[in-house]
């Protein structure tokens, strides 16, 4: 591989972003990997080998485990810490008919991860006895806040609850699983959140984030952690299980993976791949899935994870954020008879908080003018006008906007319960940590964290805040890779239809693996762009000598402001343009059964040529 040809460019007008090009391989790699390409039915272009090459898949055995990852080399669940304990503590509570509660979260990995524990439970046996299972449980945010829910603990300390699993949350709540502990309750945590003490109540703690965990994958979330407890119950008994019953779950751990934006490497690269052919399959779906499929107006049998995480994730994410949770819930169900009723539901609630989110985002903006302007480095915010269920959707739109860590607060009764966002290279959760003194409480990871404090504290947390972002983040520059750049002769119709096929073959794609991003200069527009969309918040841009459009969804607002500074769209249309774009399939569908081009090129950036 070259490795000295890494070139930093300007800044987009878009985003904002550094453009970087991904190193480069030279002709000895490229050779190597055309006589050891692993896919028999597709010849690979020099294009496909070098997009492929730039993500460090170079050698025969590399490209054998990114394009076929085998289910069957997922690790072995017993070196999590704790696991064995967990697995068996579960296998007792079975042969015993004991009593157990499970607890979840309100987001799709606490969810799903709470649907996959309770099928699981449901369906375990052994020696022919099985649990006593109540009502699974996930917290309703107005009521409960975040983590452990202690009105429940109490709750089943009353009912005589014998055994408590929490999954994605419960490494942190010390004082709930004390308490659970002192009314006789055995707790075991699956999760993946970081901690700092881990709870003296618990019988086993499973997080793959504990210090000196042995386990080769940090990057599970709270679902595969859960799923991993279902592989280790199959290690210690082989029969507790029925046959195939790893089958049945797995798409709860795809949806639970795909939406929390956990690393597509790897073991979860095949976790996904497996749990989306359940996912796709008509005949295996579960009938809430299929159903939330049909309202957002998707075809199951050609879904993708970036369906699942901006189509169907944030759907089941509004029950829990504004509606009923228990909505999100019962459409992970394995038999559901009111499944598209539920399903409306699911949909409606996803359009009031779009709507909440546009007036949000509109609040922040104008709110953050004041902080970028004078320089801020991160960016606190907080009003009494905004729903907590949807700041932290607030806080990465920030991030979008500004590129700065971001940290958006809901205030209510004297408290301002927040969600902070951050940018690669920039560890939220350690720089929470060096102001931890200003916090009631507080949790999560790099990127992303929840945190409370009271709402007279929030000047002086935002200087705190400040000052530890400055000693911790050094070079705050965000980067904007690209996998190829494109000359204009590979623009034609057909050479970027046979990309797109090629590319395809590197689904699924999400965090860690994202879709190829690409590169074209010095092209120039034929017209100004077309607005789209009712606010004329998307664009779709014409360039000469390209048969196909461009479309750039959500930019309209940050063009024109841009274009004004260069001159207005006539001066644009002078101009010679560089763009970034990826290449998607176009699964939209005309009322009238018109023909579609199958292609959809979306820009995701552009600047000025450099002359």
């Amino acid at each position: 591989m070259n490795k000295n040809n890494e070139k930093n460019f300007d800044t987009g007008l878009i985003t904002g972003r550094t453009w970087i090009a991904s190193l480069a391989p030279d002709s000895d790699t490229i050779e190597s990997m055309r006589t050891s390409w692993p896919c028999p039915d597709a010849t690979p272009s020099p294009n496909m080998l070098s997009i492929v090459a730039s993500r460090g898949i170079t050698s025969s055995v590399e490209m054998e485990q990114y394009f076929y990852p085998k289910k069957e080399n997922l690790y072995n669940p017993l070196l999590l810490t704790d696991m064995e304990k967990a697995a068996q503590r579960v296998l007792q509570a079975a042969e015993k008919s004991e009593k157990v509660a499970v607890h979840g979260d309100f987001d799709v990995d606490g969810l799903t991860g709470t649907a996959l524990i309770a099928q699981t439970l449901r369906a375990l046996e052994v020696n022919g006895n099985s649990v006593e299972l109540v009502a699974p449980f996930v917290p309703d945010r107005h009521i409960d806040g975040y983590g452990v829910a202690i009105r429940m603990i109490e709750q089943w300390g009353k009912d005589s609850v014998d055994l408590l699993i929490t999954i994605d949350t419960g490494s942190s709540a010390l004082a709930e699983v004390n308490r659970a502990a002192e009314l006789g309750m055995d707790v075991v945590i699956l999760d993946h959140h970081l901690f700092d003490a881990q709870p003296e109540g618990a019988h086993a703690l499973v997080n793959p984030r504990t210090v000196g965990d042995k386990y080769p994958n940090s990057e599970l979330c709270g679902v595969a952690v859960g799923f991993k407890l279902v592989q280790a119950l199959r290690k210690l008994n082989s029969e507790c299980l029925p046959p195939g019953f790893e089958n049945e779950v797995i798409d709860l751990v795809a949806l639970g993976l795909v939406s929390d934006q956990m690393s597509l490497q790897g073991e979860n690269r095949a976790i996904v791949q497996w749990g989306m052919k359940k996912i796709r399959s008509v005949s295996r779906v579960r009938p809430g899935g299929k159903a939330l499929f049909d309202v957002s107006n998707l075809e199951l049998g050609i879904a993708s994870t970036t369906d699942v995480a901006y189509q169907i994730a944030p759907r089941l994410n509004a029950c829990g954020r504004i509606g009923d949770v228990q909505v999100a819930l019962d459409l992970l169900k394995e038999n559901l008879p009111n499944a598209s009723e539920l399903a409306k539901t699911a949909n409606q609630e996803n359009v009031k908080r779009r709507a909440k989110d546009m007036s949000l985002r509109e609040d922040a903006e104008q709110m953050a003018v004041e902080y970028v302007d004078r320089g801020d480095i991160g960016l606190v915010l907080g009003s009494e006008d905004w729903h907590r269920g949807i700041v932290g959707i607030g806080a990465s739109r920030m991030v979008e906007l500004f590129n700065v860590p971001s940290i958006l607060f809901s205030f209510e009764k004297g408290e301002a319960r927040g969600s902070a966002r951050s940018i690669p290279g920039v560890d939220v959760k350690s720089v929470l940590d060096d102001c931890s003194e200003h916090l009631v409480r507080y949790g999560g990871h790099a990127m992303a964290a929840g945190l409370t404090l009271k709402c007279k504290d929030l000047d002086t947390f935002r200087a705190a805040f400040l000052e530890a972002l400055a000693n911790a983040s050094g070079e705050c520059v965000v980067k904007q890779y690209y996998d190829l750049e494109l000359m204009f002769s590979d623009m034609a119709a057909e050479s970027i239809s046979g990309l797109l096929m090629e590319t395809e073959l590197m689904e699924p794609y999400g965090e860690g693996n994202r879709r190829p991003v690409f590169r074209c200069n010095e092209l120039k527009l034929k017209r100004a762009p077309v607005l789209m969309g009712k606010t004329g918040e998307h664009l779709k841009f014409s360039f000469t000598g390209i048969g196909r459009e461009f479309v750039s969804f959500g930019s309209g607002r940050t063009w024109r402001d841009e274009v004004m500074k260069l001159g207005g769209n006539s001066e644009a249309i002078n101009m010679s343009w560089d763009v970034l774009f990826q290449l998607v399939p176009n699964k939209w569908r005309p009322r009238n059964n018109a023909n579609v081009d199958p292609v959809q090129i979306q820009l995701t950036d552009i600047m000025p040529s450099k002359l």
